[in-house]
């Protein structure tokens, strides 16, 4: 199996939860893997945010990009739009890797070892409303997602349910 297919499989077991599963409510578990809770984005949700709020200058039409120009560029852009949102929003906000094939990448609040210490129940529905405008993504539903870098193909859960 190439790792490619490997991480489709791996998507496919470990989808998002809308709700976290009781099992991994830290500290349920000393073992309990880390899931983030946030939005997922995409290009086009980037690269809306960056036109919108003109969070870069664009790029002159006489010269294009070369393909690691464009990619710098795009990671430049997923920094600046993280730190628009944060500065709006005016609470910190975490860039994890996605697992899920429909994102690149999360904007989380917090993860279920951080959610004591960063949940805002008041302020979390206006927090991920503003998210969702900003990212032209207005259907999304927030979700629990695995942490990829740490609980990715080499990790094996204590629940069968959750490995390949």
């Amino acid at each position: 199996m190439s790792y490619r297919e490997a991480c489709r499989k791996l998507a496919k077991v470990r989808k998002p939860m809308l709700y976290l599963d009781e099992r991994f409510r830290h500290p349920s578990s000393p073992s309990v893997p880390t899931l983030h809770f946030g939005l997922g984005y995409t290009a086009k949700g980037i690269i809306h945010c960056v036109k919108k709020r003109h969070l870069l200058p664009p790029v002159p039409k006489d010269q294009p990009l070369t393909q690691e120009q464009a990619a710098h560029r795009f990671s430049r852009a997923v920094f600046y739009v993280i730190s628009y949102l944060e500065q709006k929003l005016q609470t910190p906000l975490f860039m994890r890797s996605s697992t899920s094939p429909d994102y690149i990448g999360l904007f989380c609040l917090y993860s279920n070892h951080t959610r004591r210490a960063y949940h805002q129940p008041e302020k979390e529905r206006e927090i991920l409303n503003f998210i969702r405008r900003e990212l032209d993504v207005r259907k999304q539903q927030a979700a629990w997602y695995w942490d990829s870098s740490r609980h990715g193909l080499d990790y094996v859960c204590e629940y069968d349910e959750y490995n390949l």
